[in-house]
């Protein structure tokens, strides 16, 4: 028998909590203003002039203006006495209520005697009362506002009085009330604002402070096991195995039933005990297969466990799965399910590189140890990658937020972690692997686009992969036939934004280390591929390519000594006279570019262009709508109408067109192009003559292309 985790060899279900209820009475506490710097006397003088004095027919003439919804000055609307306020507040509109400030200047002039009639606005003008909530910090508040989101934002600004507030009812008998406070308690916590309930707390005793531990602290697994839904036929589902051993039907069942309390986190730690030991090929069959019955049983949200199961033990194989659903739910508009799927994906991204075997265990454990090259978490991260460049809505905002939170923890910008998240599709280190169908093989290589190519033993080159025979070895062919289809599916995907990737690292010069270099490139099986097809320059000038037994050899074909200088994919205005003996030699040796590099058109300015803030050299052209799409691979953005591309040094340069852009229409109208113009971040008018030659020429390449 296996050595199995204590999570699955005995119940792991702890005995329950009884929770410790308290008689608590809110404590009286002086209510106080509190004003930001100058904005008690701004709130008393709206009009920002001196107080005058008013007759008492002239505030007569103004109560009934406002009564009346006829216009007054905002400095008369407010300067009036203390009665008239009152009066006021209790008869106008509540736009009316807004525009002069009534409820503001009576707050700011009577502080506290004028809460009272506050509280009775809030029913007919509740933004106009909130703003003066705001500004008074007592637990009579809480206790009067009855608008559930009106008494959240108060609590927000007031976390510690509100929490007073709040506790003796969340710490008291169940109820109705008790409810809506943890409600208040939690949302107050997940703004930052824990300290502050502790604090609150704390001044009811070390009762109340203990049972807020036991309240924040992570929440436990349950006291008894979970029942699990009718689609979950244990005796069929897929066994893990630890040392190729099956962990048994008993231990099966409780990690099954620690899947389905996903996701909470004690069940996540407790799995993540379970990966640690277990084949993680099993771990993904079983995944994998509890995800599929959940589809096929309805894909009900209420067992969501299935399909974040299948994020918690996936692999590579099952990332893509996840990523297809992603993708053919959106689209069948079945958002909910879209979003889960997106969410067992970031599971599988945000996990660390599951090992089976430790770097320096004994191989002969006998599993398979995942290499890097099947990270299962690299393999997600491509696929939500692809998904927030290629989706649209809250789809593409979600894989967005996944990518900001990955790259924020890491300190990167977008295509620095780009570098990153590129598979190595369990390719060799030449960038190539072998299909083995047993009595014969196959070796997948990549072309200039990342498109799989196919080669007999031999070297013949294959336009297609033959079918298995009755001599193949009927088990490794058709695992080689899902290999193939996986690196094609995978290709398709991933090479065209990893091409566009480098073609905007060399128009903004993005540079990298030599020890990035390596492994980013030279060591990396599948972006090796397009390292081989480009010119690169060093920081010492020389320029090079990377030869077919990874060496650098230079235009006149000779070894280049590289040493830890960092690299840049050479643009050819960097490359000067040196663009025409490249492109020669690379014509000589039949090697096509992934992208115009040598072939570039190029755009060098004169001295009057370069003097100019504007542009008319494009006015007059006609392009269809769908062309201005292509530029937002280049870096412009489209907003109201108006078009334009950052650039670097804090310039924006814009491009105007007749009739104009509206991208919320589903096909833009043609357009007629007018004038391109420069100017600062600042706003001001800049020259083009300012721009780095590089920045200049794909400015105009960009135009002109269209």
């Amino acid at each position: 028998m296996p050595d199995l985790p204590d999570v699955l060899a005995r119940p792991p279900w702890p005995p329950a909590r009884r929770r410790n209820v308290l008689a608590l009475a809110v404590p009286a506490r002086e209510p106080r203003l509190v004003w930001e710097s100058g904005q008690e006397h701004a709130w008393a003088h709206p009009g920002g002039g001196a107080d005058r004095k008013l007759e008492l027919r002239e505030r007569e003439e103004i109560l009934t203006k406002l009564e009346t919804k006829d216009i007054v000055r905002i400095d008369a609307a407010t300067n009036l006495e203390k009665s008239d306020l009152l009066r006021a507040m209790q008869t106008c509109e509540p736009r009316f209520l807004e525009h002069y400030g009534i409820v503001r200047a009576a707050l700011a002039k009577f502080g506290l005697e004028v809460l009272d009639v506050i509280f009775e606005v809030a029913k007919r003008a509740p933004s106009c009362a909130l703003e003066a909530f705001l500004r008074v910090d007592s637990v009579e508040v809480a206790a009067r506002i009855e608008d559930e989101e009106m008494l959240a934002r108060w609590a927000g600004a007031h976390a510690e009085t509100a929490a007073l507030a709040f506790l003796p009812s969340a710490l008291g008998s169940e109820s109705a009330e008790r409810k809506r406070a943890m409600r208040f308690l939690a949302r107050l916590r997940r703004e930052g604002h824990e300290t502050a309930i502790r604090a609150a707390a704390a001044s009811y005793g070390g009762a109340a402070s203990a049972e807020i531990d036991a309240l924040f602290a992570p929440e436990p697994l349950p006291s008894r096991a979970p029942s699990l839904p009718s689609f979950v036929d244990l005796a069929s589902l897929p066994m893990p195995k630890i040392r190729a051993d099956a962990i048994g039907d008993e231990a099966r069942e409780r990690l099954v039933q620690l899947l389905s309390l996903l996701p909470l986190g004690a069940a996540r730690d407790a799995i993540a005990t379970v990966r640690a030991v277990c084949e993680p090929e099993s771990l993904a069959a079983l995944g994998g297969t509890l995800a599929d019955r959940w589809a096929l049983a309805g894909a009900e949200t209420k067992h969501k466990w299935a399909i974040l199961a299948a994020g918690a033990l996936g692999d590579d194989m099952v990332a893509r799965k996840l990523a297809d659903w992603t993708t053919l739910w959106a689209n069948e508009g079945s958002h909910a399910r879209s979003r889960l799927a997106l969410d067992a994906l970031s599971l599988i991204a945000t996990a660390s590189t599951i090992h089976a075997v430790p770097p320096s265990a004994d191989p002969a454990l006998g599993f398979r140890a995942v290499p890097p090259s099947a990270d299962p978490a690299t393999v997600a991260l491509m696929h939500i990658d692809r998904i927030a460049r290629t989706m649209k809505g809250a789809l593409r905002a979600n894989a967005n937020a996944t990518l900001e939170l990955i790259a924020k923890e890491r300190n990167l910008t977008h295509d620095e972690l780009g570098d990153r998240l590129v598979p190595t599709l369990g390719l060799d280190p030449s960038g190539s692997t072998w299909l083995d169908f047993g009595t014969r093989r196959f070796r997948v290589s990549f072309d200039e686009a990342l498109l799989p190519e196919l080669f007999d033993e031999s070297g013949e080159r294959l336009a297609r992969l033959p079918r298995p025979t009755k001599s193949d070895d009927a088990e490794r062919a058709s695992r080689a036939v899902a290999t193939f289809k996986g690196l094609q599916s995978d290709a398709k995907k991933i090479a065209p934004d990893q091409v566009r990737r480098l073609e905007r690292a060399m128009c903004t010069q993005r540079a990298w280390s030599a020890a990035d270099f390596r492994g980013f490139f030279l060591e990396h099986p599948l972006m090796l591929h397009l390292a081989r097809r480009l010119v690169w320059l060093g920081e010492s000038g020389a320029t090079f390519r990377v030869t077919e037994d990874g060496g650098f050899a230079g235009e006149d074909d000779r070894e280049v000594p590289l040493g830890e200088e960092r690299v840049r994919i050479a643009h050819p205005i960097a490359l000067g006279a040196r663009a025409a003996t490249w492109s020669a030699l690379l014509d000589d040796y039949r090697i096509v570019q992934p992208f115009p590099q040598l072939a570039r058109e190029v755009f060098a300015l004169d001295e009057k262009t370069a003097a100019r803030s504007s542009l008319d050299r494009f006015e007059g052209r006609a392009v269809a709508g769908e062309r201005f799409y292509s530029l937002r691979h280049r870096g412009w953005g489209f907003h109201d109408y108006a078009i334009g591309k950052p650039i670097r040094g804090g310039f924006l340069a814009m491009l105007e067109t007749e009739p104009g852009l509206d991208f919320l229409a589903s096909r833009p109208p043609d357009q007629t192009l007018c004038e391109l113009s420069l100017r600062r971040g600042s706003g001001g008018p800049a020259t083009f003559g300012e721009l780095d030659p590089i920045d200049a020429s794909e400015l105009l390449r960009d135009v002109e292309l269209l």
